[in-house]
Parts: structure tokens; C-alpha cells; sequence
């Protein structure tokens, strides 16, 4: 029977708006990232607009530090690689690719520095902030390990008062069988 309760339920999950929104930027990052790494500049001209939405719409929600202002550790290292991307092509390499291509090369290189350069406020365009990046990734990079560190600490503990009552469980069941068997 098509359309039936009782089978292949899917339980449905209520997500909040802000966790839609955070995940909605990270497939625009993800996607993002696979295109940057192999430099499809058509691809990423279109990824740096869905980009501009996912990341305003962010700020406005607060998911960024400080109001919005300061970008998060993995939107800054998409920055990064975007700028690393751009600045790897040759002459050459221009060249080579097609014209679709070598145009939007082009128009987003234009782009991103624009939109660097324009976006944020006074000492926190992001520009500045990629460059704060660039200069101490090593300091964002043990941030965000020590919060997995924490994060992990905290999942085991959990883990381990599952099996703590668990067992408490199974020796209740245990105690009860043998007052049974009495």
C-alpha cells in the first residue's frame, strides 16, 4: 500500500531557523571548497554569490562572533584557499582554459577582492581579517582544537555514565532473576 503509516516511517525532526541557516552555509562552504580545489572558476563565481546570501543572512542571525562582524574560523579558511586559487593561475594556465572559464577567472577575481575589501566594518573588513588569519592560524587552529578537545572530553563522559547505568540496570535485573530463583 502506497502511503501507508505504519510503513517506512521517517521520523521528523524540528530544526531551528538558525541551524537551517547554519546548514545551509556549510553546503554553500562545502561546495564551495570542492570547486576551489579544482579550480572551476565558473563553479566558484556562482559559489561566491550563494556565499555573499548564506554569509549576510548569518551575520544577521548572529551566528558570527561579535554581531556578526567577525567571520568564523572556517568561513576565513575558505577565504584562504579562494585567494590561493586565484593567485595560483599562470599566464599560462589563462591561456590554457576556456573561455568560459578564463572569464569568469577573471570576473571573480575582481570580485572577491571587491567584495573583501567592501564587506565588514572599519578594522573588521574582511579583508583585514584574512589577513590576521593568514598571519596567526596556528592561534584559530588551537582554538577550535581545544573546543573538539572539550567537545570529546564531555561525549565520553557521557558515554561513560550511559554504561555506568547500564550496568546498574543489567545488576538490578541480575538481583531481581536470582530473588526469582529463590
Amino acid at each position: 500500500m502506497m502511503g501507508s503509516d505504519d510503513e517506512d516511517e521517517e521520523e521528523r525532526t524540528i530544526k531551528s531557523g538558525a541551524t537551517k541557516r547554519a546548514e545551509a552555509l556549510d553546503k554553500v562552504l562545502e561546495d564551495t571548497r570542492k570547486h576551489a580545489n579544482i579550480a572551476d572558476f565558473n563553479s566558484l563565481d556562482n559559489d561566491l554569490n550563494k556565499l555573499e546570501v548564506e554569509i549576510k543572512k548569518a551575520a544577521e542571525n548572529d551566528i558570527f562572533e561579535e554581531k556578526g562582524t567577525k567571520l568564523s574560523v572556517k568561513v576565513l579558511k575558505l577565504f584562504v584557499l579562494i585567494e590561493d586559487t586565484i593567485n595560483e593561475v599562470t599566464k599560462d594556465q589563462i591561456k590554457k582554459m576556456s573561455k568560459i572559464n578564463s572569464v569568469s577567472y577573471n570576473k571573480l577575481k575582481q570580485r572577491f577582492k571587491k567584495y573583501l575589501q567592501g564587506t565588514g566594518e572599519d578594522n573588521m573588513t574582511y579583508e583585514k581579517q584574512v589577513i590576521r588569519f593568514r598571519e596567526q592560524p596556528a592561534i584559530e587552529e588551537e582554538e577550535k582544537e581545544s573546543d573538539k578537545e572539550e567537545e570529546e572530553a564531555e561525549e565520553e563522559e557521557a558515554e561513560e555514565e550511559e554504561e555506568a547505568e547500564e550496568e546498574e540496570a543489567e545488576e538490578e535485573e541480575d538481583s531481581e532473576s536470582d530473588e526469582e530463583i529463590r
